[in-house]
């Protein structure tokens, strides 16, 4: 519902006041006076003038200023119109969290739930460091590659504005996948029964982290 009007345009009637939308009020100033056209939406004809005004509402045609009376009827139909656009308009201008704001949100929720997406390491200096907004929308893209959408519905998705930056990171991406299926499948071997066994576990810790390092830098 509307706030009170201020007391020195508001007249007193049995109902509270409302004011018309842009469109009905152009009609109403087509048939009514401002002082008709008060009494039905519960305010001075001071107030309909700087309702006109305000909407750049122009009259054709000057009224009596006690011609015409709005039948209650239309009135209920004005106000319903009123308050459902006065409503849209609250929806409108309700506050949004920021990009910032929402960002942060994400990153406590992910710390809550110790989602880590890189290990402390002290050689190197890097930190512990919690899953983020843009790290899930990473995590996404990965899926969809991997499910094999195209690069064109990947932009779309991800909302580049240009689509060299889908590409790259799309080609970047399909090309650690090329090159991680070739370390398999090269470090697999044939036992003495001639099956593929995998020759990840004959390769020492500080190996297979060499090699976690060396993959991720592709």
């Amino acid at each position: 519902m509307v706030n009170p009007q201020p007391m020195e345009y508001q007249i007193e009637t049995d109902s509270q006041w409302f004011r018309p939308t842009n469109r009905d009020l152009t009609r109403l100033a087509e048939q009514y006076s401002n002082t008709a056209i008060g009494r039905a939406c519960g305010v001075s004809d001071t107030t309909i003038r700087n309702w006109l005004s305000k909407a750049k509402i122009k009259r054709k045609i000057e009224f009596n200023q006690h011609q015409g009376e709005i039948a209650s009827d239309a009135i209920t139909k004005l106000r319903k119109r009123a308050e459902k656009q006065s409503s849209r308009q609250a929806q409108r201008t309700e506050k949004r969290l920021s990009t910032d704001r929402v960002s942060r949100i994400i990153a406590q929720i992910d710390e809550q739930a110790r989602i880590i997406v890189q290990q402390p390491d002290e050689e190197t200096g890097r930190r512990l460091k919690y899953a983020t907004a843009h790290d899930l929308r990473r995590g996404c893209a990965h899926r969809l590659i991997n499910a094999g959408i195209s690069a064109e519905t990947l932009k779309v998705i991800l909302r580049h504005r240009d689509f060299s930056t889908t590409e790259k990171f799309y080609g970047a991406t399909k090309a650690a996948q090329a090159a991680a299926s070739e370390v398999s499948e090269k470090l697999k071997v044939k036992d003495v029964r001639n099956e593929m066994v995998d020759m990840m576990p004959l390769l020492s810790a500080e190996e297979i982290q060499k090699l976690k390092v060396i993959l991720k830098s592709i």
